[in-house]
This record gives structure tokens, C-alpha cells and sequence, in this order.
């Protein structure tokens, strides 16, 4: 089971249920950063900025500062923010298109 910190990233899981591969939850990318969200093929997470974590001037200082690190790792950061929720359908398609993108970008690499 889905360990989710959030009704957003339950609401944002449910989103790509069933969608191969699946989004993993919850993973500690270094000692210090956990991800809201993983796609490990394309390096690529998703995090949520919920209003009650992530409003403060301290708050966006810290995603900021984890952006970064995440950054120079090679990770592709996408962040949802409530009002995303609020149309699902344009929400997954701008999350699918920068997933295809990125894969698109390994392809042309590798060859």
C-alpha cells in the first residue's frame, strides 16, 4: 500500500493509477530528500505542494534548496500545487508530455 502524507498526493496517485510504470511513492532519493513521487526510468519526480507545507517564505526556501540537490543528482522535478487538482485531465496531460520528453531525451542520447 501507498504510503501518502496527503488527500493532494492521494488525489494525485489515484491520477496515474494503473498508469506502467507506476509512479513509487515515497522514496528516499538521498539520506536527507524522500520524494513525493518516482518515475525511476526517466528520473523524474513529482512533488506536492500542499498550502500547509509549502507556503511559507521558509517552505519554498527549502523546495528551492531540494530542487537543487534533486537537480545535480539528474532528477527532472515537476511540481503539483492544489489548484493543479483542480483539472485533472490538463494536469496528467502536462505530467505524461514532460514523461514522454524525457524519454524522447534518452532515446536520443543512447543512439
Amino acid at each position: 500500500m501507498l504510503d501518502h502524507e496527503s488527500e493532494g498526493e492521494r488525489t494525485l496517485a489515484a491520477l496515474f493509477a494503473g498508469y506502467d510504470p507506476p509512479l513509487e511513492a515515497q522514496v528516499w532519493i538521498t539520506p536527507r530528500i524522500r520524494a513525493d513521487f518516482l518515475w525511476r526510468d526517466v528520473s523524474m519526480i513529482l512533488e506536492y505542494d500542499g498550502e500547509r507545507r509549502h507556503s511559507l517564505r521558509q517552505d519554498r526556501d527549502d523546495d528551492r534548496w531540494r530542487d537543487r540537490e534533486l537537480s545535480a543528482l539528474g532528477y527532472h522535478i515537476e511540481r503539483v500545487r492544489g489548484a493543479d487538482l483542480a483539472n485533472p485531465v490538463a494536469l496528467r496531460a502536462r505530467i505524461l508530455a514532460v514523461r514522454r520528453a524525457l524519454l524522447a531525451r534518452q532515446r536520443f542520447v543512447s543512439a
